[in-house]
């Protein structure tokens, strides 16, 4: 039915392949005409013209919404990134997927060219992503304050019937920030701010760095009164939906808090519930860390709004005068240089804090919570307490009946008890905090014990408590004989002295306590306590002659055309490598991909190294996973030997595959990387950044139906192996301070070496019940992640090591580390400079640590708050005093802050193990539950270590000698280092034993000796002692005032308090 001239129509392959280069001819000719003849702009001209004439045909309008707006981030480009992910349809058919650093939740974003149609308000929406490469440019990084280098311009095109312009504009894109919003309040975690030095340049968003908070608590955990607590959110949620009040009244929105009362009673605990029932990030605010009132209000401009500003221990962290002495004090310089230089090192005044929290500058944001801290009310200015600065008091007290029943409920998940009764008197007189009854709480977990033991505590604090109280009325009445005679004396000889202290400080006393009581009556609130087609297969027909066999093509005539047809493509190949732009060949060949893949059921999720020049964690845990599930079978591996790395790490070549199986679903893997243009990414530590010219990146294909459960079980599944890699392959690490790296960039800070020390729980000379008592308690913390989380306490432990040195303290550390397979960060505070270093070092920690600090009383100088305070009120008047106190400002609060205030929970399973040689010198506020839980007595070797260290030495476990050898030990008083070195003088048993025996025996002749001296000593030194205490009563009543109103006082308070202290220990291990 065919004509035969048919055939003789169809070009040959030899005219076709001269009509291709007689057209290609042509284009050349034009294109070097254009380029030599027409200038660039007159091009570009052109070309839009003919772009404008191609679009006057359609009616359609399109927004490009660019990355960076004249090197500005572009807001809206963020918020569609967000938007489009709740908008991916489920026939999606490839998506870029990512776990960005310290986030839980995985991110899907539209790979290259992709397309997502949306509708809204019956109007037709078309999204498109684009990408493609541009010469280096340098932009401004996320924080402002840094460049960074960008090869890639990133844009999305959005597409619209252009009658829906307005609409679009007006309406539809205010709906994506919107929902973009919640998108991001849904994904993002708290967070914790405190400052950074080396970027505190007065520019806002740069002065403030920032770790994600995870604090537990919430206002269901903690251990205050139902009343006080439903007082608190009644007011919080008052004060958030009150924006329009606010505004009408001419005030602005912002709410401050003070919390008061002892040590222990929750006020960490309380700042962390408010920020996680309001969902406020929270800024941490030191102020010895600031030099003038200036720096105070660059501050405050770079807050972000819905945040709760915290300042903590407001009473000594800084000398907040009243104004009267401020301006005697800045009097004196005029005719004093050094005095003037002095008073000008350090401004930051009351009149600067006043108008922070309640002036001008406090206008600068809206829906802040100022909350101050403080354990002694009283010490504050009356002009700080008024309402508008301090607008709500809440008093902190020590653990109620109510308290104690939300604690037991959280910890031991009690409701009732018949022990209930005895416990709830006995807290009613002993005075404990949360804290100590939380400790008590965490012993074991078997009610009846707890609630015994916790009786016993409170039997002895209350105990202690009537001693003590018996104790101050004899102390009151024998101090008030010796201050009246004493007063006496001081009359006749010191009248310009006592004029000073009457008319300065007791008269600002006086007004101070007016003004507090004045200030009281004015607050608002007191409180006292989270076609399917066929293929078609044609068959002979008779209507085709017998012929039809020769049409078949000879072998010559085959290579021909394909020599033919590879000389076509590969002039069309250059032919669209010369005219066609990069983008333009990208969307072509993302066209024809799309038309394959129309017809194909499957997904693949794109897994790059660098999201958006931030380090995709999910590729690293891909990388570790598919190291274990490489087949047998498998012809192409990568293989390499870590640095420091004793075990070999196999990877997947270039485009190599492997699959997986999971839960009955086929899997595929496939590993590319490919040559792009050189860019700069930052480095794991992001620190530096590194030239990268290769970009790599795992697809995952499976089919489609299966994508929530892959999302949301398998890569779970596959980070979580990853993890469980990771620590069978890493040594752990030994870390100290890069004081060369010390910049204020997280990540760092520290500097690590690898740890192999082969202390052990084994060999510690320890006795066994010691040992036994610890190894419990570390297994009982590292199971309680949830009940931590339960009772609104962060997952940490505190240690305190103590006795003489040569005791095992060090190897005590390192078998802890072994035995829980965490590293040692090993902090230096001598090191540091400021409470926001602190800090900072904190932030930088991983998880699964052991923080050490040792000799914890020599280390630095950390007196008791009050005396913090006496100490700056000597360097107002002596300059060099003030410089010699400004070269180290680590303060106790900024330890204390660190140990268990918000910065704990920055992190989670860790151990912060301290060390003294003297605990009795330590401050009891440091000795407290939640900062030292467990108090552990490195002692002197027992019989118990002996017999360890000689099985571990010799090879021991029994002699004739080890009677004799024990009882000497009991006697001589020797440590393990001491016994050590003796069993490492030979090998030979008996002679070893032999030679100990005789050092123990010199040990016990100098132990007896300096006794006796001791008893001679004494009796001389009493003697003295008398002699010169009526000396010192005749002619030196200046200096015995001093001393009996300073030094005695304190010692007196800190003997007192360290007994005090010593009661409160959840758990003490004598080794």
């Amino acid at each position: 039915m065919f004509p035969r001239r048919t055939a003789s129509i169809l070009p040959s392959a030899k005219t076709m392949i001269s009509g291709a280069a007689s057209a290609a001819a042509t284009i050349m000719l034009l294109r070097s005409l254009v380029r030599e003849y027409l200038p660039p702009e007159l091009r570009s001209y052109i070309f839009y013209r003919f772009e404008t004439l191609i679009n006057s045909f359609s009616s359609e309008l399109t927004l490009v919404i660019e990355e960076y707006d004249n090197l500005n981030h572009n807001n809206l480009f963020k918020a569609a990134e967000l938007y489009l992910e709740t908008i991916i349809p489920p026939d999606a058919r490839k998506l870029k997927i990512s776990l960005p650093k310290k986030e839980s939740k995985f991110s899907l974003s539209l790979d290259r060219y992709q397309e997502v149609v949306d509708t809204f308000n019956g109007v037709t929406l078309k999204w498109k992503f684009n990408s493609k490469q541009v010469p280096m440019k340098h932009v401004p990084s996320s924080d402002n304050f840094n460049f960074i280098r960008i090869s890639e311009d990133r844009f999305f095109e959005l597409s619209f019937h252009k009658k829906y312009k307005d609409m679009v504009i007006d309406v539809y894109l205010t709906h994506v920030i919107k929902k973009s919003k919640e998108v991001k309040d849904d994904k993002r975690s708290l967070k914790l701010f405190t400052l950074d030095h080396d970027r505190m340049s007065g520019r806002r968003g740069n002065v403030w760095q920032s770790v994600d908070l995870h604090h537990p608590s919430t206002f269901d955990t903690l251990a205050m009164d139902m009343e006080a607590k439903r007082t608190v959110m009644e007011d919080l949620d008052r004060f958030v939906k009150r924006k329009d009040f606010y505004r009408r009244v001419g005030k602005a929105w912002k709410r401050g808090y003070l919390l008061f009362g002892p040590p222990g009673t929750g006020k960490s605990s309380l700042i962390a519930a408010i920020a996680n029932y309001l969902k406020f990030d929270i800024y941490d605010l030191e102020l010895t860390d600031l030099r003038t009132n200036s720096d105070l209000r660059n501050l405050l401009v770079s807050i972000e709004n819905k945040s709760v500003l915290v300042v903590e221990d407001i009473d000594c962290s800084i000398e907040l005068q009243d104004r009267l002495a401020e301006a005697r004090a800045t009097r004196p310089p005029r005719h004093d240089p050094a005095a003037f230089n002095h008073v000008n090192q350090h401004k930051v005044t009351l009149s600067g804090l006043l108008n922070f929290v309640d002036g001008l500058w406090s206008g600068c944001g809206d829906e802040r919570i100022i909350i101050f801290t403080t354990n002694h009310k009283e010490r504050l200015d009356p002009a700080l307490l008024r309402p508008g600065r301090m607008d709500v008091h809440i008093h902190m007290s020590y653990c109620t009946p109510c308290g104690f029943k939300t604690l037991v409920s959280n910890y031991l998940g009690l409701t009732d008890h018949p022990l209930f009764p005895r416990v709830e008197a006995l807290i009613e007189i002993a005075k404990v905090t949360p804290a100590e009854v939380g400790e008590q709480l965490l012993r074991c977990e078997e009610p009846e014990s707890v609630l015994t033991g916790l009786i016993e505590f409170l039997e002895d604090k209350k105990s202690e408590r009537s001693k003590r109280e018996d104790e101050n009325k004899d102390n009151n009445k024998e101090s008030g004989a010796a201050e009246g005679k004493l007063a006496q004396e001081l009359d006749g000889n010191s009248d310009e002295m006592v004029k000073k202290e009457v008319n300065g400080s007791i008269g600002e006393a006086v007004k101070k306590e007016e003004g507090a009581q004045e200030a009281d009556g004015e607050n608002e609130s007191l409180l006292d306590s989270t076609c399917r087609n066929p293929q078609v297969f044609w068959r002979p027909r008779t209507m085709f002659p017998s012929r039809t066999a020769t049409i078949i093509p000879s072998a010559k005539t085959m290579i021909s055309a394909a020599a033919s047809t590879a000389a076509t493509m590969m002039l069309l190949r250059s032919l669209v490598r010369e005219y066609l732009p990069p983008e333009f060949r990208s969307y072509i060949f993302y066209r024809f991909e799309t038309l394959i893949n129309s017809f194909s059921s499957e997904l693949t999720l794109v897994i790059e190294e660098y999201d958006n020049l931030n380090h995709n964690n999910l590729f690293k845990a891909a990388e570790l996973y598919l190291e274990t599930i490489i087949p047998p079978d498998a012809k192409k591996l990568k293989i390499s030997l870590p640095k420091k790395e004793s075990k070999f790490s196999l990877s997947l070549d270039r485009y190599q595959e492997v699959n997986d199986t999971f839960n009955g679903v086929a899997l595929k893997w496939k590993f590319i990387s490919k040559q792009v243009p050189t860019k700069y990414l930052p480095t794991s530590d992001n620190f530096n950044s590194i030239p990268i010219s290769e970009h790599r990146f795992f697809e995952l294909s499976f089919h489609k139906k299966h994508k929530d459960m892959v999302i949301d079980v398998y890569l779970t599944h596959v980070i979580k192996k990853s993890k469980e890699l990771k620590e069978d392959k890493r040594s752990l690490k030994l870390f100290t301070l890069g004081h060369d790296r010390m910049s204020g960039r997280r990540g760092g800070v520290w500097q690590s070496v690898d740890l192999h020390h082969p202390s052990t729980f084994d060999t510690l000379a320890m006795d066994m019940e010691s040992k036994r008592t610890i190894m419990e308690d570390l297994d009982r913390f590292v199971k309680r992640k949830d009940f931590y989380r339960r009772v609104g306490k962060a997952w940490k432990r505190g240690y305190l090591l103590f006795g003489p040195p040569g005791t095992g303290k060090s190897s005590l550390i390192a078998a802890i580390a072994n035995y829980l397979k965490f590293d040692i960060y090993d902090l230096e505070l001598t090191d540091l400079r400021t409470n926001s270093d602190l800090r900072n070092l904190l932030i930088s920690t991983e998880n699964k640590s052991v923080l050490v600090v040792e000799d914890i009383d020599c280390s630095i100088e950390l007196q008791d708050r009050l005396a913090q305070g006496r100490a700056r009120m000597r360097s107002r008047h002596d300059p060099a005093a003030f410089n010699e106190e400004n070269q180290q400002q680590v303060t106790l609060s900024g330890l204390l802050n660190f140990v268990d205030g918000l910065w704990s929970s920055c992190g989670d399973e860790r151990i912060i193990i301290f060390t003294t040689n003297h605990k009795e010198r330590l401050d009891p506020a440091l000795l407290r539950p939640g900062r030292m839980d467990v108090h552990i007595h490195m002692s002197y070797c027992t019989p118990c270590g002996f017999k360890t260290l000689v099985s571990n030495y010799l090879g021991l476990t029994d002699h004739p000698l080890f009677p004799r050898v024990e009882a000497l030990i009991e006697i001589a008083k020797v440590t393990p280092a001491e016994v050590g070195e003796q069993l490492l003088r030979c090998e030979e048993p008996e002679s070893v034993l032999t030679g100990l025996i005789e050092f123990l025996e010199d040990k016990k002749s100098e132990r007896t000796k300096r006794e006796d001296g001791n008893k001679d000593n004494n009796e001389e030194s009493g003697a003295a002692e008398g002699k010169l205490a009526q000396e010192l009563d005749g002619n030196n009543c200046e200096v015995v005032k001093k001393e009996v109103d300073g030094s005695n006082g304190e010692a007196v308070k800190k003997e007192e308090g360290a007994q005090e202290a010593d009661g409160e220990n959840g758990n003490i291990v004598k080794g």
